[in-house]
């Protein structure tokens, strides 16, 4: 996207991300009709993705306007810390002002050496791991206890997705 301009940039981030997510709610509701899905069990699916999708539009609208610029300052976007990166060693300096008698306060440098460690990843993608996948129709011999076991498992990995990187 470098030889667009910022609101061109823009607005293909948001059809790819948001816009996706939205045409991906209405042909779920035209794909669930024609699985022979019931309509409440349909209205049940369009909500809960629809909820998602809501609850993320404002980190999808953000997203798509610093992406370009960021791209454009040579800096590439990370979405979060990588399991991969758990336990690894880190060295750094912290400065802090000490007051040493009888002299002014004065900046002194606090080198410390550390692990990063977040046990919430951890705890995610171990409970992640025992969620089963949904049974399909052809499983459970009907498309609308199918859609309520697939909405089920949507809300858990929801929910289990928030506890940290799964």
């Amino acid at each position: 996207m470098a030889d667009t301009g910022y609101f061109d940039s823009v607005s293909a981030n948001l059809k790819t991300g948001v816009g996706a997510q939205v045409k991906g709610i209405s042909e779920g509701v035209k794909a669930n009709s024609d699985a022979g899905v019931s309509p409440s069990v349909n209205a049940l699916d369009t909500g809960v993705k629809a909820a998602a999708a809501i609850g993320g539009l404002a980190d999808g609208l953000s997203e798509a306007a610093m992406l370009p610029v960021l791209g454009a300052m040579g800096m590439k976007g990370m979405a979060c810390l990588p399991i991969s990166k758990q336990l690894d060693p880190v060295i750094g300096v912290d400065i802090h002002l000490v007051t040493i008698p009888p002299s002014p306060v004065v900046p002194m440098p606090h080198p410390y050496v550390g692990v990063l460690l977040r046990p919430q990843d951890f705890i995610a993608a171990a409970v992640s791991s025992f969620i089963p996948p949904p049974p399909t129709a052809e499983q459970t011999g009907d498309a609308d206890s199918a859609k309520l076991a697939e909405v089920g498992h949507t809300v858990l990995t929801m929910a289990v997705g928030m506890l940290g990187a799964t």
